[in-house]
């Protein structure tokens, strides 16, 4: 069972609990009736044709050992353009500590694992939160932010700072950067470079902005981002409307903000806005590269898009708007029904859907080498239960698309 909640300011999910679980198969042959349609222009678009459906058996997999014996992680698992797997697996909640963060590791495509150290020391009587990791080519970063914890140590040194770590590939720590910033970072991506991409919140009109960091985390320049699609996407109106309610004219153009993301194709960068139809933006330190629009299937919404190498088609995986609004509402969602698709980098289309068994799509975290790659907890209480074959534990399993 994927339960998403908000634990101190942080999205973490149970994942996988409902591990094993068999899906459906999908019918030998099909309809085009039967079949969604592409969805060419947003949320009122009509279907226009049938799409292929491919179905990904994985199966056993392979035991990993050197992960803690705990399910609960941070969503989504990350990866690499080159198909390691990062994934933050978190500890019991203690409401009295000081580093509010779980270990993170990365899995090769060989089930080799490593434990990422990274630096979380800072200024006295601050709480250390973990907000966003990004495994680059070479080095792994994670956003951190620092709060002051008790109400008699707030004054003019109370606002919140932020800071980088960074480590290599190999797991060893590299180096800690303290930002200074006009505007709140939300997301990073690390660069070949070693420069920083930043998603922010201008402060003073609460706008979203993109902005390119040098190596040493001082601030080169912002990178155009036009935010009135934001506001104008009919999907995230609706997912967001309980938020938009109680937000002045300002603020709601920030809400969807929180929710993008950035993840690795190859060299660039893929930035994109989940919960909406608005297009994906590829990125460098150069800019924007090139903004491709998504011809996903009527009524399915982004709601990640898997790392990918330069030369693969992307996988995306999508939710409907009802469930995006549902878990806004109620802070909770249990294994919502998601899809996943293959779309052709260049012009959105839909080439096929990838229909998963033996596991959820929430739990496929690479789409490299044309294949999917997937991390799977069985707890030791369900697993002869769930799934004859697996044994109780982490297992990685990876199958051609």
């Amino acid at each position: 069972m994927r339960v998403c909640v908000f634990v101190l300011f942080l999205l973490f999910s149970c994942s996988p609990l409902v591990i094993g679980q068999q899906q459906p198969k999908p019918k030998a042959t099909a309809s085009a009736a039967e079949q969604p349609g592409v969805n060419v222009s947003g949320d009122d678009a009509s279907a226009v044709g049938a799409i292929p459906v491919n179905t990904v058996d994985f199966g056993e997999g392979r035991q990993i050992l050197g992960l803690p014996d705990r399910g609960i992680t941070r969503f989504p698992t990350l990866c690499s353009s080159d198909g390691e797997i990062f994934v933050e697996i978190m500890g019991d909640v203690d409401p009295s500590a000081k580093v509010i963060a779980g270990d993170l590791y990365g899995i090769s495509s060989s089930g080799e694992v490593t434990k990422i150290q990274r630096n979380f020391t800072v200024s006295e009587k601050r709480v250390v939160s973990a907000i966003w990791s990004y495994p680059g080519n070479d080095e792994v970063a994670t956003l951190l932010s620092a709060t002051v914890r008790d109400k008699e140590d707030q004054g003019q040194d109370s606002k919140v700072e932020y800071y980088i770590s960074l480590s290599k590939r190999d797991g060893t720590f590299s180096r800690q950067i303290k930002l200074d910033l006009p505007f709140e970072p939300l997301k990073i991506a690390v660069l070949d470079s070693g420069r920083f991409l930043v998603l922010g919140i201008e402060p003073l009109n609460k706008q979203p902005l993109l902005a390119l960091l040098d190596s040493d985390g001082s601030y080169l320049r912002q990178i155009d981002l036009d935010a009135r699609p934001f506001a104008a996407s009919g999907s995230l109106q609706a997912i967001n409307r309980g938020a938009l309610e109680h937000a002045g004219a300002w603020e709601a153009a920030a809400i969807p903000a929180y929710d993008a993301m950035f993840v690795p194709y190859g060299s660039n960068v893929l930035f994109f806005q989940p919960e909406s139809e608005l297009p994906v933006r590829i990125l460098n330190e150069g800019g924007e590269v090139n903004v491709v629009r998504l011809a996903l299937p009527k009524g399915q919404l982004l709601q990640f898009m898997l790392p990918a190498a330069k030369d693969d088609t992307w996988v995306v995986r999508t939710e409907k708007l009802a469930d995006f609004a549902a878990f806004k509402k109620k802070g909770i969602s249990v294994n919502p029904p998601q899809q996943l698709f293959e779309v052709d980098p260049f012009s959105g289309r839909v080439l096929r859907e990838l229909v998963t068994e033996g596991t959820v799509p929430s739990n496929v975290s690479c789409a490299t080498e044309k294949s999917l790659t997937a991390l799977i907890y069985y707890p030791k209480q369900n697993a002869a239960e769930q799934n004859a074959i697996a044994s109780s534990g982490w297992r990685l399993v990876s199958e051609r698309r």
